[in-house]
C-alpha cells in the first residue's frame, strides 16, 4: 500500500500502478502527464493497450464523493477513470462512456449523515465500485484488475467499440500518450512481456 504523503496525486497513481504490477500486467507511464492520461496498460487477454486517468481525494475532505467535470461537451482523452479514496480504501473504475454529461460535477457517492457526498456508491455507478476496507492487502491487486477486466468486457467488447477505436477519437489538441505509445509499439506490440523476461532470467 502506498502512503499518501508529499505529492499525494502521484502517490495515488503509484498505488494503481502497483496493483497492475502485482497482477503481472504491463504498464507504461509518461514522466510528465500533460494530456490527461496517467498510465497505459496492456490487457493480458488480447494484448490491447488501454489508457487510464487516476483521480483521488484527500483524506477527510467533505467533497470525497464528487469530482469536477472538465470533460463537459468533449470526449475524455482516456479509456477509464480510476476514482480513488485512499482514506477509505475504496473507489471506482469508470469507462469514459459513463462520463459523458454536460453538468459541472459528478456525484459518485450518496449523501452521508453530514449531508455531503460521503455515503455509499450511487446506484448509477454501483457496477464500477470497489471497496477494499475488508479485503486483505494480498488480494487487492487481483480484485482491482478483475473489476477492470469485467468493465472492459461489458463496455468495450459488448459493442461500444474497440479500445483502438475509442482512443483514436481526439478530444483535446496536442499529442496523446496512448497514440505515441501505439506509434512506437503498435496496437498489439510483438515480443515477450517484461514479466516473462524477468521470470526467464531468474530461472
Amino acid at each position: 500500500m502506498v502512503m499518501l504523503i508529499g505529492n499525494s496525486a502521484k502517490a495515488a497513481e503509484l498505488q494503481v500502478m502497483i496493483w497492475f504490477l502485482e497482477s503481472g500486467w504491463e504498464i507504461f507511464a509518461p514522466m510528465d502527464d500533460r494530456h490527461g492520461i496517467d498510465l497505459v496498460t496492456r490487457l493480458p487477454d488480447d494484448g490491447r493497450l488501454i489508457s487510464i486517468q487516476v483521480k483521488h481525494k484527500q483524506p477527510g475532505g467533505k467533497n470525497e464523493g464528487q469530482l469536477n467535470n472538465p470533460w463537459a461537451g468533449i470526449e475524455p482523452p482516456f479509456d477509464f477513470l480510476v476514482f480513488y479514496q485512499p482514506e477509505k480504501s475504496r473507489g471506482l473504475i469508470i469507462p469514459k462512456q459513463k462520463l459523458k454529461k454536460s453538468g459541472k460535477m459528478f456525484l459518485f457517492f450518496k449523501e452521508g449523515a453530514s449531508g455531503y457526498s460521503t455515503g455509499p456508491v450511487r446506484p448509477l455507478y454501483a457496477d464500477f465500485g470497489f471497496d477494499f476496507a475488508k479485503v486483505p492487502h494480498s488480494e487487492r491487486a487481483k480484485s482491482f484488475v478483475t473489476l477492470l477486466r469485467k468493465t472492459y468486457q461489458n463496455y468495450v467488447r459488448s459493442g461500444v467499440g474497440t479500445v483502438a477505436q475509442m482512443s483514436a477519437r481526439k478530444s483535446t489538441p496536442g499529442p496523446d500518450f496512448l497514440q505515441r505509445a501505439k506509434a512506437i509499439w503498435g496496437d498489439r506490440p510483438a515480443g515477450h512481456l517484461p514479466s516473462e523476461l524477468i521470470s526467464e532470467s531468474r530461472g
